[in-house]
């Protein structure tokens, strides 16, 4: 899964976010394997709410993979559904306008500290 970027290799550990200048859409190295609405596709010019949210969850289904839940396109981890909307808040929203890359690790980092997190706070209103 390597795609070229103005004639450079990207690695396969790196998610690709390209927007074209043009009509304003964006393509990735990977495809679109889950969404919780069959009508948005994040291969589109508009980018709405939906369309990142439609992008996370695939991410987040890459990262943590596996089929707990059915989704009306695909199957996906009860991880990446969790975290898919914080994740459009806190990582997708701040990235540049332009695009950008966003590596894997970035995004195993961010949700590994979020789940941290979580069970911290559980931990705390347990006690």
């Amino acid at each position: 899964m390597i795609a070229l970027t103005k004639g450079f290799s990207i690695p396969p550990s790196l998610f690709v976010c390209l927007r074209d200048e043009k009509t304003g859409s964006f393509s990735t190295n990977f495809h679109q394997v889950v969404s919780t609405d069959p009508s948005i596709s994040f291969h589109s010019s508009h980018i709405s709410k939906g369309v990142l949210e439609t992008l996370a969850l695939n991410i987040l289904a890459i990262v943590f993979p596996g089929e707990e839940i059915e989704l009306p396109i695909g199957r996906c981890s009860t991880l990446a559904m969790s975290l898919h909307r914080m994740f459009v808040e806190d990582v997708l929203s701040t990235m540049p306008e332009e695009g950008g890359n966003l590596p894997f690790a970035v995004v195993r980092d961010w949700a590994l500290e979020i789940s941290a997190n979580v069970v911290q706070q559980f931990a705390k209103v347990s006690a």
